[in-house]
């Protein structure tokens, strides 16, 4: 009986934490829904949140690298396809690079580079959250699967927005600014929640925390921004307040990085 009993403690801590333990393991799906219910896992309150005490892949576990895999396969996707919204110019206008720029080139190569470095910032980015966390929950995941998905669509808007027949339409760029501002804001969710229910590792003071939300929100404040912008003098004027960014974004993140060196904190 109380082998037993060690048993069914066992497989409740395998249950409710995801680390992985052989010797305890379901024999079959019914029972490892049973198993969960008879633990508890998966029911609201608790530290767990709206999400209750749900499975946690520990960062050693094989199911966080292949999380972490998938996502930098994602954004390693996102890039590649980028590369469809050039399209390749007939011969004749290969002659000079002024024959070149007139076909549309220019507008596309530009709309590539803008969407190939806000790409590698989302990637770099992610690469910085996951590092705080000591874990991924359900819910990690499946807000990084809602980014996952505002990421592959960026090739699409960078392509209507780099076009060359619609590249002054405001709502192309409009598309673009939400699709971008729409992507790190889902991240900032992501993160919040994951502070919220404990998964992170590095612990950051309450004005540490405030200067970074604020450097996070600076780059859709400026996308949201140039909406009406695009609506009211065109796509051109619209994108030119990207510019802002230049400014903006090393600013706020020159004092969350200086905050971060008082405090003692290795971001």
């Amino acid at each position: 009986m109380r082998g037993a009993a060690r048993r069914d403690s066992a497989e409740c801590r395998y249950l409710t934490s995801g680390v992985a333990c052989p010797s305890v393991l379901p024999t079959s799906f019914e029972t490892f829904l049973r198993q969960r219910i008879a633990c508890g896992a998966g029911t609201r309150g608790g530290n767990g949140g709206r999400y209750g005490n749900t499975v946690r892949f520990a960062r050693e576990s094989p199911e966080f690298d292949r999380s972490l895999s998938f996502f930098d396969a994602v954004y390693g996707f996102a890039l590649t396809l980028l590369i469809a919204n050039l399209d390749v110019p007939p011969p004749e206008d290969w002659g000079s690079v002024r024959t070149l720029m007139a076909h549309g080139v220019g507008t596309q190569l530009l709309g590539f580079l803008i969407s190939f470095f806000v790409i590698v910032q989302f990637w770099r980015t992610n690469q910085d959250v996951i590092a705080r966390l000591h874990g991924m929950d359900r819910a990690v995941v499946t807000w990084n699967v809602y980014r996952a998905g505002l990421v592959i669509f960026i090739p699409f808007t960078t392509q209507a927005m780099s076009d060359p027949d619609m590249v002054d339409l405001p709502l192309p760029t409009a598309l673009y600014a939400v699709n971008i501002s729409a992507a790190i804001l889902i991240q900032m969710r992501m993160y919040a929640g994951a502070v919220r229910r404990g998964l992170v590792r590095i612990k950051v003071s309450d004005r540490l925390a405030r200067a970074e939300t604020v450097d996070a929100l600076s780059k859709p404040a400026v996308f949201l921004a140039s909406i009406p912008v695009a609506f009211a003098f065109g796509g051109i004027a619209g994108k030119m307040t990207w510019l802002l960014l230049l400014i903006v974004g090393p600013a706020t993140g020159i004092i969350a990085g200086r905050i971060a060196r008082q405090d003692g904190v290795d971001l």
